[in-house]
């Protein structure tokens, strides 16, 4: 039967129809790229926001986008060659699934802040951004190098945002290797960030009970950071593993890093840890309520009286740090809590491999805890 043309322009505007209306999907599609924003001066900026939609471009408050692997996504597509500012406006993001974080802008910095705070001002009076993981596992945000990358300052920045309800906060990693029986860094490290005025809170398998926590804020190979005016607090696994849980934890040549005016409150593990040649940190002026079992600061290596299940010879102890003027209150089970603690024991004890020499330093100096 021959179509009539009546019929044929109706079958026309139908297909078109369907051809705009998939188009429209596409373009909605939060793995399509959008086009750069248009910015001007040293910044280029990024928003969200917890009603937000990562079908937009995050170009402007509205059409703030809602997630950060969202973020993420703009970042790579648009690569500018500038500062960058996520704004992050006040509310809930309910975000169950791990950020995992690997782009960086060569010489500038990326910024996660609430819309309209100023860094340097103090917390923001009307409240800050809340990333809830709802008992998820695995990390809030982990920052990796990509392949191929060689390291060095990456130089991520977090203001005055609250993570709560993971198994663990922000790991950033500038990427380990094993080279001669020894646990080595492989890049130059990820390095020269700062975490300032954050809370990390209800962490740890009490909270997220899927699996154990590590740590709110882990280091490795990660170097000259600052972490200061932040809150560390709930952070608790239970039962035998409440030993395994860290405030701030300074694994395998994190180096030269400052931790300072933070609070540590209700933490199951040692508050503040250093691990495997994290040589030359500075932590001082920081509160600490009801921490830890070892100490306010542990320094711990993988050896045979550490009960490692590692080799003993893949770690060396740290040394060259120093922990001074804090005010130390009770362990995490109210007795009383020493203000340090060295696991093996032995000041100029440097470990087992032949590589591990402490250059001739002390692993710790303390002076001026109350």
């Amino acid at each position: 039967m021959r179509t009539t043309r009546a019929a044929f322009a109706a079958a026309v505007v139908i297909a078109q129809a369907a051809w705009a209306a998939g188009t429209a999907h596409a373009a909605a599609d939060p793995l399509q790229p959008a086009a750069a924003c248009p910015t001007s001066g040293e910044v280029y900026r990024i928003f969200m926001a917890a009603d937000g939609s990562d079908a937009a471009d995050g170009c402007t408050r509205s059409t703030a986008v809602a997630s950060l692997a969202r973020v993420q996504a703009l970042l790579k597509a648009a690569a500018p060659g500038k500062d960058v500012e996520v704004r992050i406006a006040r509310g809930t993001y309910r975000q169950t699934s791990q950020v995992s974080w690997d782009h960086y802008v060569p010489g500038h910095a990326i910024s996660f802040l609430p819309t309209g705070y100023t860094p340097g001002n103090g917390r923001p009076a009307d409240g800050v951004p809340i990333f809830d993981g709802g008992g998820a596992a695995g990390w809030w945000f982990k920052a990796t190098l990509p392949s191929g990358h060689p390291g060095g300052a990456t130089m991520l920045r977090f203001y005055y945002l609250q993570v709560q309800n993971y198994a663990n906060g922000l790991q950033i990693v500038g990427g380990l290797t094993t080279s001669g029986g020894r646990r080595l860094p492989a890049t130059k490290g990820a390095n020269k960030n700062i975490i300032w005025g954050m809370t990390f809170t209800r962490l740890g398998n009490k909270h997220a009970p899927q699996t154990a926590g590590t740590a709110a804020l882990s280091l490795a190979n990660s170097k000259g950071n600052r972490v200061e005016a932040s809150h560390f607090k709930q952070l608790e696994n239970t039962g035998s593993e409440g030993k395994l849980m860290h405030g701030v934890y300074l694994e395998t040549h994190s180096n030269g890093n400052t931790v300072t005016r933070n609070r540590f409150e209700l933490v199951s593990g040692d508050a503040t840890r250093a691990r495997n040649d994290s040589n030359g940190n500075r932590l001082f002026d920081n509160t600490f309520r009801r921490t830890g079992v070892r100490g306010a600061y542990e320094e711990w290596f993988c050896h045979p009286t550490t009960g490692c299940d590692r080799p003993a010879s893949q770690e060396c102890a740290s040394h060259g740090n120093v922990f001074y003027s804090n005010d130390i209150g009770a362990a995490y089970d109210g007795g009383t809590l020493p203000d340090w603690s060295l696991m093996p024991p032995g000041n100029r004890f440097a470990g087992d491999h032949p590589g591990c020499t402490n250059e001739g330093q002390p692993r710790l100096r303390t002076w001026s805890n109350t």
